[in-house]
């Protein structure tokens, strides 16, 4: 193997070791701390049963800024005569909230990382009592946010902001006892997982890597084309003597 040969196979080496290495950071960047799905989720605030009277509560220990949410549930109002918190996945806005007020306004109320520290998305006005409605909520690890109503698309676009806890999970009302969802809620599930960024993309070797092999690739390439380049000057002094 020539010495153009060997330049040309340290160049095709390194660049597929730097876009092999950009692919496994992309692909594999988290590990899974923990897991949970949560379905047969069903309340009735008037209902004599006292298996699905009473808002549904859920502690989660673990806690992570990386996760994956999902929520998806059939409700139906009594009335709409204050505000009432259909669902939430942390206290104080620190998750995600589906809120329905006196005006028949469905919102959702999602925590962030900058003042005031929530923003709101509004789904669906004019709702009013004894009419159902499906509601269905994704939120990424790269926070993508997808919101569907009555299976029709609302959101689906990224938000970096979105501070997506996951800690203390209500179904039927929210934090405050006051603001109980007086209404219907059937076949409800809640998944959800929580990540921590993948041991390998955390430490400093994927940098250094990079470094190395773009290093290594700009080598390659300037030996090249010094090998290329002498070629032609030998070429040009053969010419010459002839």
């Amino acid at each position: 193997m020539n010495a153009r040969n060997r330049a040309a196979v340290l160049f095709v080496v390194t660049l597929a070791g730097l876009f092999g290495l950009l692919v496994y950071q992309n692909v594999f960047p988290y590990q899974t701390l923990k897991s949970r799905a949560i379905s047969g989720l069903n309340y009735d605030s008037r209902s004599p049963d006292r298996a699905i009277f009473g808002r549904k509560e859920f502690i989660e220990d673990s806690h992570s800024a990386i996760n994956r949410l999902n929520v998806a549930l059939d409700f139906k109002a009594f009335s709409v005569n204050g505000t009432a918190t259909i669902v939430q996945t942390a206290p104080h806005n620190h998750g995600v909230s589906l809120v329905l007020d006196k005006t028949g306004t469905l919102t959702l109320i999602a925590g962030t990382e900058y003042a005031p520290g929530f923003k709101e998305y509004i789904i669906s006005g004019g709702i009013l009592p004894g009419t159902w409605h499906h509601f269905s909520l994704t939120i990424s690890p790269s926070k993508r946010i997808v919101i569907r109503f009555d299976d029709g698309p609302v959101v689906d676009a990224p938000d970096t902001e979105l501070v997506t806890d996951i800690s203390d999970i209500i179904v039927g009302g929210g934090g405050d006892p006051a603001g109980a969802f007086d209404g219907e809620i059937r076949d409800g599930s809640i998944g959800y997982q929580l990540y921590a960024r993948a041991a390998f993309t955390r430490s400093p070797l994927p940098r250094i890597l990079e470094l190395l092999l773009f290093g290594l690739n700009l080598v390659a390439l300037y030996w090249s084309s010094g090998i290329v380049q002498r070629e032609r000057e030998c070429e040009h002094l053969t010419e010459a003597k002839i």
